[in-house]
């Protein structure tokens, strides 16, 4: 080729790249500032300048939102509206702002720094590790999918009118639809702000149930929140104003907004049966002299009462008020408090709690347990020391999630209600420390899951029913002082799990039976001051473990063997008051084995017909000796 040729070949060419060059540049121009980018969905989010703070999504404020009316940027050719008709664009990248014609418009999706405060850390965007988008999953209720209910809230607003519905019903995921946010397992936020919605909110919310904004403000929505709007348990910010919407918003939903981020226009919270029931258990139990009634009676949420804890639902789960000086009766209101699991309302010291300053801290219920307990679904029910009077209810068997009931340390009177025996959750029954009387019902032998039973210091005057010997995970059985008379059951040696076992002043009679020796777990066996015979079990040596053995005050007769030598664990053993005769064995208190320390601490065997103290090598060893 002629060099004059190559010449002109090459002179265009270049002036071919240097043109492509310049419009590439201005294609690459950014349509807004800078300053309102938001990061890629790959990149980290930027964190909040608040310690703890979830991570921010978008650093753009709904409240700096660009008029609509704007001018364009950049000399960008000015468009008016979108063609209402028209197919819906390739979407925009995540980073980039969307300028619609009417000015630059901010991404849809997004929390503020303010918002992110308030709204718990949000996972990452459901896309696979090439960059494009996975499956919305599918509701884990039976109902609408949320690629569903969000075109049935499409169709129903006007969708083909919105000024802005960029992916709207097309094939792209939803989070890549203008205004959705879809993080981790669901759609997280929904904003929709001065899009030109009109029409009815559909009542398809429980679709949503990981959502945690909703901004529909500044359209022209019209008839009642919609029931389902209860569902949206984890929201956190959410703007209905400039809409003519009516009727209330459910209050479980309202107390765990963030107040500072929340607009509702003239839509007011419904009437909330919870606050009432507690404002009606503040009056009746003489709130205003309460020892801490922080924001009790006050606007703020009510897991911010003092003693109130809500659930994920934002329902009260949970009421303690503890040595708080309440006085007055449970009001039947508190029947509407029907999700509370866990009712604590006892007079305990604890560690925190002076023993001068107790005194003027108990709580004193009047009027006794209310029947109407029993129809709530309590886990967990503490009265202890609450000045209660009058019966045990039979109502409280019905109580079917129940797993500890405590009512000792009261005034309680009258029989053990045999429907106790229904509570198949129990681990817990309390009842020690009352004026109860009648038999031990036998029904209590029913409670498989029972780890403690305490119903000493009460007036029973009965029997101990062998049925007990069914309860077979129990590892504490407390009947002291309890007027218990008969023998003791040979059934309670089925109790393999029992690590105590307190039998001690009652009027119990008989022999001891052998088969306590099969309560290989016990640490603490006491039988003293009761009216029991015979000799001291050989099988109680079995016991390996034992290391508190009490038999004093009772009618047992012959002579201290050298079997309770071999109980190697052994530090407190008293045979005192009883009508032993014979030598006291000289290895009693040290171990059998060559080399080894006793462990016996505390020896009483006064009170009895035996010939010679202890004088073993171990004596010296012995605190307390008593002959």
């Amino acid at each position: 080729m002629p060099f004059k040729t190559r010449w002109v070949v090459a002179t265009l060419g270049s002036t071919l790249v240097l043109i492509l060059t310049l419009a590439c540049g201005q294609a690459a121009a950014p349509s807004a500032p800078a300053e309102v980018a938001t990061p890629e969905p790959s990149a980290a989010p930027p964190q909040s300048d608040s310690p703890g703070a979830a991570p921010v999504t978008s650093p753009v404020p709904l409240k700096n939102q660009p008029a609509r009316t704007g001018p364009t940027s950049a000399g960008a050719p000015s468009n008016n509206r979108m063609d209402p008709g028209a197919s819906p664009a390739t979407p925009a990248p995540a980073a980039a702002m969307q300028d619609t014609g009417q000015g630059a418009r901010p991404p849809s999706g997004g929390l503020t720094p303010a918002e992110a405060r308030a709204a718990p850390t949000l996972p990452s965007p459901s896309v696979s590790e090439s960059g494009t988008a996975k499956t919305e999953p599918t509701p884990a209720q039976p109902g609408l999918s949320e690629r569903e209910a969000l075109i049935e809230f499409y169709q129903a607003s006007g969708g083909d009118n919105w000024f802005d519905k960029e992916n709207w019903l097309s094939e792209n995921y939803v989070g890549q639809w203008y205004g959705v946010t879809h993080q981790g397992s669901g759609v997280a936020e929904i904003r929709l702000a001065d899009n030109d919605l009109e029409g009815e909110i559909t009542d398809s919310w429980d679709s949503f149930p990981g959502l945690i904004v909703l901004d529909l403000s500044g359209n022209g929505l019209t008839g009642d929140i919609p029931d389902s709007f209860a569902s949206l348990t984890e929201l956190r910010v959410l703007r209905l104003d400039g809409n003519s919407l009516t009727g209330c918003l459910p209050a479980n939903i309202s107390n765990g907004l963030d107040s500072a981020n929340t607009r509702l226009g003239d839509i007011k919270i419904c009437p909330n049966p919870e606050r009432a029931a507690l404002e009606a258990f503040y009056h009746a139990t003489g709130g205003p002299d309460w020892l801490d009634n922080t924001n009790w009676l006050t606007e703020a949420p009510l897991g911010e009462w003092f003693g109130v804890s809500l659930n994920q639902d934002g329902t009260v789960w949970r009421l303690e008020l503890n040595a708080n000086r309440l006085r007055g009766e449970l009001p039947s209101a508190l029947a509407e408090l029907t999700n509370l699991r866990h009712l604590h309302l006892p007079s305990q010291r604890g560690s925190r709690i002076s023993r001068a300053d107790f005194p003027n801290r108990v709580n004193r219920i009047s009027g006794g347990i209310p029947t109407w307990l029993g129809e709530l679904p309590l886990e967990t029910l503490n009265l202890t020391n609450a000045g209660l009077s009058g019966s045990i209810p039979a109502e409280l068997g019905a109580m079917e999630s129940l797993r500890v009931l405590r009512l000792n340390d009261n005034e309680l009177s009258g029989p053990i209600p045999p429907e106790l025996g229904n509570l198949g959750s129990l681990t817990e029954l309390l009842l020690s420390g009352n004026q109860l009387s009648g038999p031990i019902p036998p029904e209590l032998g029913n409670l498989a899951s029972l780890n403690s039973l305490f119903i000493g210091n009460n007036q029973f005057s009965s029997p101990i029913p062998p049925e007990l010997g069914g309860l077979t995970a129990l590892t504490d059985l407390y009947f002291r002082n309890g007027g218990l008379t008969g023998p003791i059951p040979a059934e309670l040696g089925n109790l393999a799990n029992l690590t105590r076992l307190d039998l001690s002043h009652n009027q119990l009679s008989g022999e001891i039976p052998p088969e306590l020796g099969d309560l290989t777990s016990l640490t603490s066996l006491d039988l003293n001051n009761n009216q029991l015979s015979g000799e001291i079990p050989k099988h109680l040596s079995r016991i390996e473990g034992l290391e508190g053995l009490s038999l004093a005050s009772n009618n047992l007769t012959g002579s201290i063997t050298g079997h309770l030598a071999t109980l190697e664990n052994l530090s407190r053993l008293d045979l005192s008051d009883n009508v032993l005769t014979g030598e006291v064995p000289q290895d009693l208190g040290q171990f059998p084995k060559a080399g080894r320390i006793s462990t016996l601490r505390t020896l009483n065997l006064r009170g009895n017909n035996l010939e010679g103290c202890h004088e073993g090598e171990n004596a010296e060893r012995i605190r307390t000796v008593k002959c």
